[in-house]
């Protein structure tokens, strides 16, 4: 099961979802499908609002023995806000945030 990340920490999870609650909600999902011997892969995608916690997401993951996956391309969902945009990432910011000191090539996009 994949499960997606919105951040490592409450306070990110919530400027990006809207929920104060949801970031809670989706650690104790992870630990009660871990529990119950259920494949789990965390997964994100990366938004300005994230990728400073990029590597504590990777962390995240890692406590949980689970595997961990990134997208840097995003998609617009038709019911999506019309300000989904300003949430792309350059692709200075995603080499930064993931590690690889500017070496990411193309842009970030929203498609």
């Amino acid at each position: 099961m994949e499960i997606s990340l919105y951040g490592a920490s409450a306070e990110t999870y919530e400027a990006v979802t809207g929920n104060a609650r949801a970031f809670s909600k989706c650690l104790r999902g992870v630990e009660r499908l871990v529990a119950r011997g259920i494949h789990v892969k965390l997964k994100t995608m990366l938004m300005a609002p994230t990728v400073h916690e990029f590597e504590r997401m990777e962390k995240l993951a890692e406590s949980y023995s689970v595997a961990f996956r990134y997208d840097p391309m995003m998609a617009r969902l038709w019911r999506g806000p019309k300000s989904f945009g300003t949430a792309a990432v350059s692709r200075e910011d995603c080499a930064e945030g993931c590690g690889y000191g500017g070496k990411a090539q193309g842009l970030v996009q929203v498609t």
